[in-house]
């Protein structure tokens, strides 16, 4: 482990925090500290630049029983990326969970949480919500997402997410994850690093 050049550029991690100045927000940060994210969003293990560069340099899909997974090799050890394997490691608990649902009953719930938004097409903006709503899609934007659009847009998938945590429904955030991991095998640009904490906690 000598020598090796650690990286600060991976997903942000969430400071779950309650200021007294900050008032206004304490209960959406009290509600994503008791969520089923909660430790996704917060741990924040060592990464090394070496370390993902092999990851990213051997990659390639691949699909086992039906089901795509990603495998690689990091200091010579195979890995094997699935959305189970990303469920156990930062202990989403949502294999049973659900990716979308009627586009109706989307925009009914966002409507109910104040988003006044544009119906007819999936481009979401956070700006249009409360500054309390704004936070918590800036979180998830931050911590959990592959970001490639303007920061006050959000995608219909973290739309999908966010309705689902403040409905109670399950979300499954480990195939998005591993979606958007996949999504990246093909960037030659800056890729999404979220695999860090999933390799880390594999090894």
């Amino acid at each position: 482990m000598l020598g090796l050049e650690f990286f600060d550029e991976h997903n942000e991690v969430a400071m779950l925090q309650k200021p007294k100045q900050a008032e206004g927000f304490h209960q959406i940060v009290d509600f994503l500290k008791s969520s089923h994210i909660a430790y996704t969003l917060t741990v924040n293990p060592t990464i090394c630049v070496e370390h993902l560069r092999q990851f990213w340099a051997n990659a390639t899909i691949h699909t086992e029983e039906g089901t795509q997974v990603i495998k690689t090799k990091v200091c010579d050890k195979p890995l094997t990326i699935s959305g189970e394997c990303i469920c156990i490691h930062l202990r989403l608990d949502d294999a049973s969970g659900v990716t979308s649902f009627p586009k109706e009953d989307l925009f009914q719930v966002l409507s109910r949480m104040g988003y006044e938004g544009p119906t007819e097409v999936f481009k979401f903006f956070k700006n249009i919500f409360s500054p309390q709503w704004r936070f918590f899609v800036h979180t998830l934007q931050h911590c959990i997402s592959i970001k490639t659009t303007g920061w006050s847009e959000f995608s219909s998938t973290i739309a999908y997410a966010l309705v689902c945590l403040a409905t109670s429904r399950k979300f499954n955030f480990s195939q998005m994850i591993l979606n958007d991991l996949m999504s990246n095998l093909d960037t030659k640009s800056k890729r999404f690093f979220y695999v860090s904490k999933v390799c880390t906690r594999s090894t």
